[in-house]
């Protein structure tokens, strides 16, 4: 099961097909930011990846989740 925040991020976004700066564009955080988090050199704050899965990609963790699981 993926639980490390980066892996939904990075899941999420080529689920919906967007770019990195699209998803920091969106949520309102500068892309280097949004690319340390996708990364995992920095920790994706939690509000933060619920947000942008709900928000940005549309889908919720839990699926985000289901599609990490299935791939593997």
């Amino acid at each position: 099961m993926a639980s490390r925040g980066c892996d939904l991020l990075k899941i999420g976004r080529r689920i919906r097909g967007i770019t990195q700066q699209d998803v920091a564009d969106s949520y309102g955080v500068h892309v280097k930011t949004y690319r340390k988090w996708e990364k995992g050199e920095t920790a994706v704050p939690y509000d933060a990846l619920v947000a942008i899965c709900d928000d940005v990609f549309r889908l919720p963790v839990e699926k985000i989740n289901e599609v990490t699981v299935y791939a593997s």
